[in-house]
């Protein structure tokens, strides 16, 4: 639309007063880029503008340490089994060295560290579903102590419960994956 000399400039990023200069002399605020639109945005991409443009927030409380995948962001209390790549935001993206994946991230809620999901349960190591011992009791119990996977994403056999048939201490267990935020 045309300028009007004289007008006074609104926040619509047009040259309002035709003096060639857009949306001059109205507050500035820092708007940060928000690729993934989770409402989180990039701490390192930054810009001035009298409002924030579509793509892009004013919050600057919080910042984004996944910006290219919106489950990542601060307070993220879901857990994820597979890592997100902070770079390009998604795991076929992230680099593979000898099939692992490299420079991929379980820290979905940005607070600097992974969570584990199961941080402990009792362990089938071998998966023999003899995760579990007679006592001298007699009761039916697991043979280790509380364990942990210790890797986000690692997936093992987890005892469910201990249980005796036909005179036999066993095992139910089941496969879990370790996840992480």
């Amino acid at each position: 639309s045309a300028c009007t000399p004289f007008a006074s400039e609104i926040c619509d990023e047009r040259n309002n007063d035709c003096d060639g200069s857009v949306d001059e002399g109205l507050p500035q605020i820092t708007c940060y880029r928000d690729r993934d639109g989770d409402g989180v945005g990039d701490e390192e991409t930054t810009m001035s503008a009298c409002a924030c443009p579509a793509g892009w927030v004013q919050r600057a409380d919080l910042f984004d340490c996944g910006d290219r995948n919106a489950n990542a962001f601060p307070g993220q209390t879901a857990y994820f089994s597979e890592p997100y790549c902070p770079a390009n935001g998604t795991t076929s993206e992230c680099a593979r060295l000898d099939g692992a994946l490299v420079g991929g991230s379980y820290d979905y809620n940005c607070d600097g560290r992974e969570q584990h999901q199961y941080p402990n349960f009792i362990r089938d190591a071998d998966t023999d579903r003899r995760g579990c011992a007679t006592g001298s009791d007699g009761i039916c119990r697991p043979l280790q102590r509380l364990c942990c996977l210790n890797t986000c994403g690692e997936e093992l056999a987890r005892v469910t419960m201990c249980t005796t048939s036909g005179g036999v201490c066993g095992a139910a267990t089941e496969r879990v994956t370790q996840s992480c935020r």
